[in-house]
């Protein structure tokens, strides 16, 4: 029976240390392989979902530009901006911006309804007061 001392055990050890090194630097470099070689495919994957959410964020913005809500702020804000031109008076500066402001709300308003359509066809030519409006400033 041959003696096994732990300095024997310590060098049967570090014999396999270089092989241990080198499988270490084989996996690393392996595992750096690998991300130069997805790297590319992950940044294609990223920009396909930038676009996908740039498109989700257009359909939300036309939803929400078409919500009852926020046709009937446009039409409450036309209406508040009509009531101040009246108030102004005909033919002044500030009746012309009020009047200015009414027809731009209201030529984002998919309904007018029938109490405002009289006023508004009046008064304006799409988003711009027409110039036979009394509410008309030349320029």
């Amino acid at each position: 029976m041959s003696e096994y001392r732990p300095h024997d055990a310590m060098r049967e050890g570090f014999r396999w240390a270089p092989v241990a090194w080198i499988g270490a630097l084989l996996f690393v470099a392996g595992i750096f392989s690998l991300i130069f070689i997805f790297q590319p495919w992950a940044q294609k994957i990223d920009t396909s979902n930038a676009k996908h959410q740039v498109a989700i964020q257009q359909i939300s913005a036309s939803a929400y530009q078409n919500g009852p809500g926020t046709q009937q702020a446009w039409i409450s804000s036309g209406e508040a901006a009509f009531q101040a031109a009246q108030d102004a008076g005909a033919g002044t500066p500030n009746a012309a911006g009020d009047a200015r402001e009414a027809c731009k709300d209201f030529a984002q308003v998919n309904q007018i309804p029938a109490g405002d359509k009289p006023l508004v066809a009046q008064n304006c030519d799409g988003p711009l007061v027409s110039a036979s409006s009394p509410y008309y400033v030349a320029p």
